[in-house]
């Protein structure tokens, strides 16, 4: 997420929301890290329009989502209740299935 003001509260819906425990990791995005290094070719500025300056605060949040319910509640929270992903400049938010967890204490696997 390159919204770094949209962290807290998104992580406080979760908590309310019963989708806890997650991981927040500091990350690039490919375009800003060869920006950075100037590497990406210069059109007529067009690479100050998309990169205002070398920023390191991208966020991931990594969660693990036990039931369908959750993730359904989480998509919401995510398309809009909080933030608008499909608004330019905000991030991506995707979701995919875990085979297996070991560590946590309860997990349950996803009914298909």
């Amino acid at each position: 997420m390159n919204k770094e003001e949209y962290l807290d509260e998104i992580l406080e819906s979760f908590l309310e929301n019963e989708i806890p425990g997650g991981t927040i990791i500091d990350s690039n995005g490919m375009g800003s890290v060869l920006y950075c290094h100037n590497k990406l070719p210069t059109v007529g500025g067009i690479r100050q329009l998309i990169f205002n300056q070398c920023r390191n605060h991208n966020k991931v949040i990594l969660s693990v989502i036990d039931s369908e319910q959750k993730l359904e509640r989480a998509l919401e929270l995510l398309q809009g209740e909080i933030v608008d992903f499909n608004e330019p400049g905000v991030g991506i938010h995707f979701s995919f299935p875990i085979d297996n967890v070991t560590g946590l204490a309860q997990t349950s696997k996803y009914e298909e």
